[in-house]
């Protein structure tokens, strides 16, 4: 029972051990962009975090941090940052943590794995879309007796994009990705969902009437003109 009670003790203090991100003292990399809206106009005074950590989601923290600025009146931005050895790097753009995080935009977040890296990322033009708010209704309107078994799959506000042959690739991973599901049962007649997406962007919304069935599919185009979509059956 003893022995029991330190494999415990041993595993708490385990899981409980912060990541401490190693700093390279000599070596420094030069980062470098524009963000821009969809329309081409530069977005001022957006937060840029670098930053390491033990896996590819960048928190950020106090303790990660490898550097830091905004984007002039231009929307561009450079400046260096220390590198760490022990870590994968990121880079953020309008990071959640940030003291001036505005969220009516998305998250754009660029990670290089462990290991060798380059001295500078020139990231180029980054167009950082608006994020919305939608609604999703679901109405039995034909007084059916089966009930509809439904998922929605939508792009998250915060995207990961990673260091791939010389390039940052989009990672479509459950991070990217967010999926809500539910089920309507035929006395509710109506069920009503709100979630946050980026604009101008679709929805798969995935239905069937029996839970051993296939889903079928269909997509929609969503645009802030139109916050309200309603799914009959």
């Amino acid at each position: 029972m003893k022995n029991l009670h330190l494999c415990l003790i041993l595993l708490i203090l385990t899981g409980c051990t912060k990541h401490n991100v190693g700093v390279v003292s000599n070596k420094r990399i030069l980062l470098s962009g524009s963000v821009l809206s969809a329309e081409n106009n530069p977005r001022k005074g957006i937060s840029i975090k670098s930053s390491g950590s033990e896996r590819f989601i960048l928190h950020a923290t106090p303790r990660e941090l490898l550097g830091e600025t905004a984007t002039s009146a231009s929307g561009e931005f450079s400046f260096v940052s220390l590198d760490t050895d022990n870590s994968f790097f990121g880079l953020s753009i309008n990071h959640p943590n940030a003291e001036n995080y505005r969220e009516n935009l998305a998250s754009i977040h660029y990670i290089d794995s462990i290991g060798t890296r380059t001295v500078a990322y020139e990231l180029g033009d980054i167009y950082l879309p608006e994020v919305q708010e939608y609604e999703i209704k679901v109405k039995n309107t034909s007084g059916s007796t089966d009930t509809l078994f439904f998922q929605f799959q939508y792009k998250n506000s915060e995207q990961y994009r990673f260091f791939d042959k010389d390039a940052f690739v989009d990672y479509y991973g459950i991070k990217n990705e967010l999926q809500a599901r539910n089920r309507l049962i035929p006395m509710e007649g109506t069920l009503s969902t709100t979630f946050k997406t980026l604009e101008n962007t679709e929805i798969d919304f995935l239905y069937k009437y029996t839970a051993e069935a296939t889903y079928d599919t269909t997509s929609v185009t969503l645009s802030p003109e139109n916050p309200i979509y309603e799914f009959s059956y």
